[in-house]
């Protein structure tokens, strides 16, 4: 079983992830909607973790 830092963590890179990609192609919808799922991505391992330590 993964540890919840560990999943946090790997939530949190992708949610970066998406925000690298979708920023570098902008312009387009697809680039929106990677930013727009990167910015809840990264907001979502940030919950995850702190209501893990709670």
């Amino acid at each position: 079983m993964i540890a919840p830092s560990t999943a946090a963590l790997a939530g949190f890179v992708a949610g970066l992830l998406l925000l690298t990609a979708g920023f570098a192609t902008r312009r387009s919808n697809a680039g929106l909607l990677s930013m727009w799922i990167g910015i809840v991505a990264v907001l979502a391992a940030i919950a995850y973790y702190i209501i893990d330590a709670v």
